[in-house]
């Protein structure tokens, strides 16, 4: 299947919901795009970070805001381009990989709602590693635990993670090629500002419907944790279901309340509004992706 096949439903997708048409002629061209998808047999080669987020936004609105991200407690914020998005991720594959990544390798991500999030995560799905979301109340067993069943490669962790991931591997004895601290300094870690030295052009890894991109670790409702790995075509993909389900359109708000580390930052905050161009909120700090729209705050209605 050609990737530019792929792209095309995206676009359409897109189109159908930033035109304003009839509700039932609007059900109808959102059938006829799901009965595409549902037509294809085999993904051989889709990488969701080329054809969609560089393929349709960067090439058409490179200089747009693709995440806006706002501490509500400080007001400190941070705009970020589709430019800017995909320079930084491709630094820091460019540094994971000269430290010795490559497709499938896994990553950790322990980090809380901060810009960095937004680019470890989009690094993983480009250069096809498979990262491993994990949430910032995880205690140093949890790591143990998860470390002993599926090691990792390299590990990105905001600097109080990055503690409790010392502990974790020092209990489970293995250890990570590369660590990368978020916000501050420790010994042993790589300081996140190292990777703004690297090129900031950098290839997609081919990747198919069979190669894995995420590992999440239940919630262990009965027993343990067991992983759930999902591929470069089940969310990415997928989730275009979840964009059309909550409805969510350019130029409109989608509250969330999901953290980092939890699937449903993944498929609810993350890939529907880098795909549909819409504005996600969550908590008491939030990020948007956005292509001409109206900003503000959900908390007193002010505009930023």
């Amino acid at each position: 299947m050609n990737p530019l096949y792929i792209q095309n439903i995206y676009k359409d997708f897109i189109r159908i919901l930033s035109a304003e048409e009839p509700r039932d002629k609007e059900e109808l061209y959102r059938r006829e795009v799901f009965d595409k998808l549902n037509s294809i047999k085999y993904i051989e080669d889709f990488n969701w970070a080329r054809d969609v987020v560089e393929g349709i936004h960067l090439s058409e609105r490179e200089s747009q805001t693709a995440v806006r991200w706002i501490n509500l407690n400080t007001n400190e914020h941070r705009d970020i381009s589709y430019k800017d998005l995909v320079r930084e991720s491709n630094q820091l594959i460019n540094f994971l990989r000269g430290h010795g990544l490559s497709k499938g390798s896994r990553v950790y991500i322990m980090l809380p709602l901060v810009p960095e999030i937004f680019i470890a995560t989009y690094s993983v799905v480009k250069a096809g590693f498979i990262g491993v979301p994990a949430a910032t109340t995880l205690t140093a067993r949890d790591i143990e635990y998860r470390s002993k069943l599926f090691p990792p490669d390299a590990v990105i962790a905001d600097i109080k993670s990055a503690e409790v991931v010392d502990e974790g591997l020092k209990r489970s004895g293995v250890s990570a090629r590369v660590k990368i601290v978020v916000g501050g300094d420790r010994s042993g870690w790589s300081s996140y500002d190292e990777i703004k030295r690297e090129n900031d052009q950098t290839f997609a890894e081919k990747t198919s419907q069979d190669d894995y991109i995420l590992a999440f670790f239940t919630s262990g409702t009965t027993g343990l944790p067991k992983i759930v790995g999902h591929t470069a075509t089940t969310y990415p993909i997928g989730h275009l279901s979840t964009a059309m389900i909550i409805n969510v359109r350019p130029g409109e708000r989608h509250n969330n309340l999901s953290a980092p580390g939890w699937a449903k930052f993944a498929w609810s905050t993350f890939f529907p509004p880098f795909t549909t161009e819409s504005l996600a909120l969550q908590g008491g700090v939030y990020f948007i992706s956005f292509y001409n729209i109206f900003v503000g705050r959900v908390f007193g209605g002010q505009k930023i």
